[in-house]
């Protein structure tokens, strides 16, 4: 083979790992859902208190070349209050991503969840 053979072939080898890459990409934020914590919907309360709603799943994908995982993350909406009555969704934005290894946040009514995050909270503050 000749260079511009050779050329020619890595080209073809670089389209279709590009090819794939795209197809896992897809395969991968179609299913993401799957591996949440948490749904589009859910109501969410805070081991503080505050309540919000489970609005959007994202993915971070620090390179595209080892993008290999379901594990996603959960953008939540929180509600405005007035005099402890909950009114609306607020333009607050928390999300699971920025919490590390547990988030302090459970799916309203789920007792287990808000005793094992309130534990893991008050266990982390420990020096």
């Amino acid at each position: 083979m000749n260079k511009e053979e050779l050329q020619l072939k890595l080209k073809e080898y670089n389209g279709s790992i590009r090819d794939l890459i795209d197809q896992r990409t897809k395969f991968l934020d179609e299913h993401m859902h799957l591996f949440a914590e948490f749904q589009i919907g859910d109501e969410l309360e805070h081991i503080n208190g505050k309540r919000g709603k489970c609005i959007k799943h994202y993915r971070h994908r620090p390179s595209e070349l080892y993008d290999t995982s379901f594990e996603c993350d959960c953008e939540i909406q929180e509600y405005e209050y007035n005099f402890g009555a909950k009114e609306k969704l607020s333009n607050l934005i928390d999300n699971t991503s920025h919490y590390g290894f547990e988030n302090p946040w459970f799916k309203v009514g789920d007792e287990e969840a808000k005793r094992k995050k309130s534990e893991y909270v008050i266990r982390s503050m420990r020096w």
